[in-house]
C-alpha cells in the first residue's frame, strides 16, 4: 500500500474521530522528511506546533495539531 494512501486513510480516521463528543484537539506526528505527509496534513487544516508530551523539541519529528 503506497505511503500517501496510508496518510490519506489516517486523515480520514482523524476526521471521523474528531466528531467524537468532547474531543477538542487532534495531535499528530510524522517524520520531518515526509514531504508528502506534511503537505497532506497542511491541506487538511493541521498546523505545525511545538513539541508535546515526551517528544524532544529537536525538530526531528514533525508535530501538528488541529483544533476541532
Amino acid at each position: 500500500m503506497p505511503r500517501l494512501f496510508i496518510d490519506r486513510l489516517m486523515s480520514v480516521e482523524i476526521t471521523i474521530r474528531r466528531q467524537s463528543p468532547g474531543m477538542m484537539l487532534a495531535l499528530l506526528e510524522t517524520r520531518h522528511d515526509r514531504a508528502d505527509a506534511l503537505r497532506l496534513y497542511e491541506r487538511c487544516g493541521h498546523s505545525r506546533r511545538a513539541a508535546f508530551g515526551a517528544y524532544p523539541d529537536n525538530g526531528l519529528p514533525a508535530l501538528y495539531d488541529k483544533r476541532l
